[in-house]
């Protein structure tokens, strides 16, 4: 049974859990980093106020108080009130001599609101932070219907009961992203999704495999190749004897302990070169692994390339992109290029759909944050 996208209600595609491609993922981080703690969406940086001055409604920042003209007025008449101060010298130049307000001692002026010498600073600053914090404490729980109705809201909300999709019982999610009552549901459904996968892409996954056995083969010495046939005829002989009842005759075949005392190796050194594919020929039988008596350890064989990053000579042993980069920082800084060569001819293919988004953003919120116009 395959679930539903949580953002665009579409069915999820194989190893999909709760959403349906990357973009509904992202959306869906961007919806949670618009909510607080209670799920609640955060308002938005601008509201609707009455200028005290003209009167006027107007919407703005949250923390303008006055309409952008009357703004920009009153930063005049403030800058023409400071200029006359400075002219009748009631202002302090910086590196000038004052007196702390806290303990009177004289101190060096470093800016304009400077009020404290440096030992008062922190000390007058942490009372008057504490002076406030207890006012507004004081009137905002002064009535206990209005402190409770305040903590209420603060609360997280409880998110509804749903129903398992695997199991089909009603279960309370302990988040607003539950999707399954317990982990044994979520790990079935992800087995359920992984063998639909594989039931969609039967034949791919079969070619692939037969591809990857052909080049496995074709690597190998004729000792390699016999030795790992070895290993598949003594894994066909233990199914057929199961099949048949019958005990499985190991003849030819070593057990790790055996085969690690043979070669005088450690046991977790043989275990390493199995895990690793390198022992050719070794099965596993029933929950243990048997290797061939001949069996022999795959040397990795060197290939010398040419770095696609600083041009070097090197041997390569990674497989997969990396493969052509000689180092780590060669593969990082390569990455790093090919990033910025997309997401600049990204821009270039999209560049007039970005600057609508962002006229249309400008016309939604016609005044910034200083409460000059968006143009």
């Amino acid at each position: 049974m395959s679930g539903v996208c949580l953002i665009c209600g579409q069915s999820l595609p194989p190893k999909r859990k709760k959403y349906c491609s990357e973009a509904c993922a992202r959306e869906a981080e961007r919806q949670l980093a618009r909510q607080d703690t209670a799920g609640r969406e955060r308002p938005k940086p601008y509201h609707t106020i009455i200028c005290p001055d003209c009167g006027r409604e107007v919407f703005v920042h949250i923390k303008s108080k006055r309409c952008p003209d009357c703004q920009a007025e009153a930063n005049r008449r403030h800058d023409l009130e400071a200029k006359q101060r400075k002219r009748a010298g009631k202002t302090r130049a910086i590196g000038s001599v004052d007196l702390c307000q806290r303990c009177g001692k004289p101190y060096e002026v470093e800016s304009g609101m400077q009020k404290y010498c440096k030992a008062c600073a922190p000390i007058a600053i942490a009372e008057n932070d504490r002076a406030a914090s207890r006012a507004w404490n004081q009137a905002a729980y002064a009535d206990p219907e209005k402190r409770t109705e305040r903590n209420t809201a603060r609360r997280r909300p409880q998110p509804e009961a749903a129903r398992c999709p695997i199991c089909g019982s009603e279960f309370q999610p302990r988040s607003i992203r539950g999707v399954y009552c317990s982990a044994a549901c979520a790990d079935a459904a992800a087995r359920r999704q992984m063998a639909q996968y594989e039931a969609d892409h039967r034949q791919e996954i079969t070619a692939k495999k037969a591809t990857q056995r052909r080049e496995k083969l074709d690597a190998m010495t004729d000792a390699e190749r016999r030795a790992y046939r070895a290993g598949v005829n003594a894994q066909a002989r233990a199914a057929y004897a199961r099949r048949e009842g019958n005990v499985f005759d190991r003849s030819g075949l070593l057990t790790v302990s055996e085969y690690a005392q043979e070669c005088g190796m450690k046991y977790v050194t043989v275990m390493a070169q199995i895990r690793a594919g390198r022992l050719l020929g070794a099965v596993k039988i029933d929950g243990h692994w048997y290797i061939p008596e001949k069996a022999t350890i795959a040397q990795p064989k060197e290939i010398k390339a040419v770095c696609a990053g600083c041009g070097k000579e090197f041997v390569q042993r990674a497989k997969g992109p990396a493969a052509a980069y000689c180092s780590k920082e060669c593969w990082r800084k390569a990455n790093v290029q090919r990033v910025r060569e997309q997401s600049a001819k990204w821009y270039q293919d999209n560049r007039e759909r970005v600057l609508q988004k962002r006229r249309d953003a400008n016309a939604a919120v016609p005044f910034d944050r200083r409460g000059k116009p968006n143009v």
